[in-house]
């Protein structure tokens, strides 16, 4: 077998492995580009969990944990290595020197002297040894079959190393003062030892952005491209050093963004001031928190927004009332599942009758024995854990709660010809219509669209009169997510029966949704989601939903009650590191959209994914994009203002596309605020008043926005920058005061969550002083043999004051006239259609002088 195929199924054999155990853990812990408008990648490290907590034992054995001061630093900052994961840097991280996360070569690739390669480097010869420090490091083969150095081995009780061998005596090695390198970011120096003879002593860093050369520590060379030590970023040498220059949403190799990711599950890090997870198969990063200061270690540093939570160790810490710290709000028994933000269980064995509520994880097992009832009184649960069984005897009830609105009963009414009667209310619809009563139509049948979840089932309606009973509720909403789900007892989602008390009663509640999603799912006993009864004349509930997803295997063979779903398992959690609120309104001002999750089930061929304006789209092959991987990512240019949808389905080992996708809101805004003046309400008129008062609106609500960034110059394309005027989230409005005589511009854009701007800013004209009268501009653009150029367009002062003195375009014999042109100084800018974009550019510019009652006379030579 030869060394790239015995790499690709070692790497395999390791991966399957890695699935295997991670797949028994569902919901086990995991909760700029250069440019002016987009947001500084700031710092991008990549860490163990939790790294920063000296308190944290999560990872007790763990040797290169940063956190644990007995190992803080584990190598030399600047060495590499090459491990069975890939190719590993050594950074410092708080103070501590670490390996990073390993970063996977491609196929074609092996792992050489610490970094990727199409070919081994002759680094060392097999079998050879020399000494490094007080102790031996032997030339060995690593699993590409590349020649690397081992790790240092210490020399036994009185034995020394000399000439690379651990001995009673010594003899020089090597020249004082000579120096050589040892990988591309550190070197050694030729020094005495303590042993009186020369040899080569420990390695050493080069320093940060330096390499190593022949034993010299050398910047790198301008215009060169690598990607960062943990892969989130390109880095471009400028000035001999080593600047972040694109952030890459996913992943990042031989100095190019990519679009897999290979990652250490369960480690943490930071992407800029977005804090990550590697998910279980160790495929995609998910997102955990965007921070409002910044990011060390994988936690959020700094301000915080006040009540928000998050896992630290085995703490759940809360911000504090004034947004200022963390405090330790709870300490886990087991772990803290990271995304939720939630204590998970090592298991959970139920003996006894329980309530359980809301979010419920569980690392192990989840068990409900014989006899024993679980209730949720609030009608919302949800249990994600590496099995659950429900025995046979044993249940799951959930109160009815459902208020949904859609499948709602109607109210009961008097009815008049030809009946002529006092009517009850009707019952509740979901899946299934609810009844109707005389001139009355039942509920709405609700949740049709294909989509993984399911909701809380709909109340009755009223019934006639102030004294008519109200409805029955809906039936609750019940979510297992497991590895395995066997269901030998009953789980209950049933609507509220009529209310019996008055003249004229309520419909009865529809039933509720159950969702079981599991790779090996099996029901030999009831589930129900049944609708509320009447004993007279009250319309019944009408059935509720029940979703069962598998990924290998699902049995069927109880009782089940409710409009049944069986269909394959997509990805239920959908995240995005790059838009994490869904629903949330975003500027337009990025480049890539990028959406994670947790893989559902080990056996999957992949996914198909679409992006588009319909909540609730199919995603088949005929519309939908394949994919192999965890993440997704779309650009700019595929979503619009408002509302897009993004939909991703699973498709299985039989290549079956499953029909019930889960879908992921982004949400972009439509433009930048609004903008108005109470001193200089018409941009077209000049104000002796040289104090200018501003105000602006925004077009959505505050909690979408963090502030805003302003410009105030001559020019009418200004778009402000995150290098330009701050503003809190909370001013509205600015006073300018103190302006100059002349026109000018002023210029805002919105900063968001995420820090995005506007592509497009608002402008307002401001003409200040006495009008200074009006002349005119008359010229000609040339090229460079002075031939006329057509079809140019000329604007002033990049569009300033378009509204009263229009962009022209030149004519044939290459000339333009334009009048009342207010007098002063002007930029004459000239736009030539582009070749490639067909949009027109700023090409040339020229300063003019335009006096009142006077026409200016200009040629323009374009170079």
């Amino acid at each position: 077998m030869n060394r790239a195929l015995l790499r690709r199924v070692r790497r395999h054999m390791l991966a399957s492995l890695m699935i295997i155990t991670l797949s028994l853990t569902l919901g086990a812990c995991g909760s700029e580009t250069g440019g002016a408008n987009t947001p500084d990648t700031g710092g991008l490290t990549d860490v163990g969990t939790d790294a920063d907590d000296p308190e944290d034992t999560e990872d007790t054995g763990d040797a290169e944990d940063p956190g644990d001061a007995d190992n803080c630093d584990v190598c030399t900052p600047g060495t590499s290595r090459c491990t069975d994961e890939g190719a590993q840097n050594c950074v410092s991280l708080q103070g501590c020197a670490q390996w990073a996360d390993p970063v996977v070569c491609q196929t074609d690739e092996v792992c050489t002297g610490g970094r990727c390669a199409a070919g081994c480097e002759e680094i060392c010869e097999v079998d050879a040894s020399e000494c490094a420090g007080e102790g031996v490091r032997t030339c060995i083969e690593n699993i590409d079959g590349c020649p690397e150095w081992s790790d240092v081995q210490s020399c036994e009780g009185d034995l020394i190393c000399s000439g690379g061998q651990c001995q009673s005596s010594c003899e020089d090695a090597c020249t004082d003062g000579e120096l050589r390198c040892d990988g591309d970011g550190a070197f050694q120096a030729c020094e005495q030892q303590s042993t009186g003879c020369l040899d080569w002593s420990a390695t050493e860093s080069c320093g940060e952005n330096l390499t190593c050369d022949e034993g010299i520590c050398i910047g790198c060379t301008d215009g060169e491209e690598r990607c960062s030590a943990d892969a989130t970023s390109v880095e471009t040498c400028q000035s001999g050093a080593w600047t972040p220059s694109q952030s890459c949403p996913l992943s990042c190799s031989a100095g190019q963004c990519d679009d897999e990711v290979a990652c250490q599950p369960g480690v943490r890090r930071c992407n800029g001031q977005v804090a990550e997870l590697c998910n279980a198969t160790g495929t995609a990063y998910l997102h955990v928190a965007t921070c409002a200061v910044s990011c060390n270690a994988g936690l959020c540093t700094g301000a915080c927004e006040p009540g928000q939570r998050r896992c630290n160790g085995q703490n759940i810490e809360t911000c504090n009332s004034s947004g200022t710290a963390w405090e330790v709000a709870e300490t886990c028994a087991g772990s803290c599942d990271i995304t939720a933000a939630t204590c998970a269980l090592d298991e959970l064995d139920i003996s006894t009758d329980i309530n359980l509520d809301g979010l419920v994880l569980v690392d192990g097992p989840f068990i409900v024995r014989p006899g024993v009832t679980v209730t949720s009184p609030t009608g919302d649960l949800t249990i994600r854990a590496s099995s659950i069984h429900v025995e046979l005897g044993g249940s799951i009830v959930l109160a009815p709660t459902g208020q949904t609105a859609a499948g709602r009963g109607v109210d009961g009414v008097y009815c008049a010809y030809p009946t002529y009667v006092y009517t009850d209310g009707t019952g509740g619809g979901y899946g299934t219509r609810g009844q109707a009563q005389t001139c009355r139509s039942g509920g709405s049948i609700h949740g049709v669209e294909p989509n993984s979840d399911v909701s809380a089932g709909s109340p009755g309606g009223k019934g006639y009169g102030n004294n008519g009973t109200p409805g029955g509720l809906g039936g609750g909403r019940l979510s297992l997510e497991a590895n395995t789900i066997l269901i030998e007892g009953s789980l209950r989602a049933d609507g509220q029966d009529v209310l019996d008390g008055a003249a004229y009663q309520g419909g009865a509640g529809s039933g509720g949704g159950i969702r079981l999603a599991a790779n090996d799912l099996t029901v030999s006993g009831t589930i129900s989601a049944a609708g509320g009864i009447t004993d007279n004349g009250a319309g019944h509930g009408g059935e509720g939903r029940l979703k069962l997803f598998y990924g290998d295997a699902i049995e069927i063979t109880g009782t089940v009650t409710g409009v049944l779903t069986q269909d394959i398992l997509p990805p239920l959690q959908l995240f995005s590191s790059t838009h994490p609120v869904s629903d949330r309104v975003y500027n337009d001002d990025f480049d890539t959209i990028a959406l994670s999750w947790e893989r559902p089930f080990p056996g999957l061929q992949g996914y198909y994914h679409r992006v588009d304006r319909n909540p609730y789209t199919l995603v088949e092959p005929s519309n939908g994009q394949f994919t192999d991987q965890d993440v997704i990512t779309y650009t700019r240019d595929d979503v619009d203002a408002g509302r897009n949808y993004l939909h991703v389905t699973s498709v299985d080992s039989g290549f079956e596309v499953g029909e019930s996708p889960t879908h992921f809101t982004v949400r972009l805004t439509d433009g930048p605020p609004t903008l108005s003046s109470d001193t200089h309400s018409n941009s077209a008129n000049f104000y002796t008043n040289d104090d200018a008062f501003i105000r602006w609106t925004d077009r959505h609500d505050d909690s979408n926005f963090t502030g805003y960034r302003y410009v105030i110059d001559r020019f009418g394309d200004t778009i402000p920058t995150h290098d330009d005027l701050a503003l809190p989230v909370t001013q509205k409005q600015i006073l300018l005061a103190d302006l100059d005589p002349g026109i000018w511009a002023f210029h805002l854009v919105s900063v968001d969550t995420m820090g995005y701007l506007n592509r497009t800013a608002s402008t307002y004209v401001l003409r200040i002083g006495e009008d200074p009268g009006k002349g005119s501009v008359s010229g000609i653009v040339t090229d460079s043999s002075g031939q006329p150029v057509a079809n140019a367009t000329i604007s002033l002062n990049r569009g300033l004051i378009n509204s009263t003195v229009p962009a022209m375009h030149t004519t044939a014999s290459g000339t333009f006239n334009l009048q009342n042109v207010p007098a002063g100084e002007w930029e004459v800018g000239v736009y030539i259609e582009s070749s490639t974009t067909g949009t027109f550019e700023l090409t040339h510019t020229h300063d003019i002088v335009v006096n009142a009652d006077l026409t200016t006379n200009v040629t323009v030579t374009m170079p």
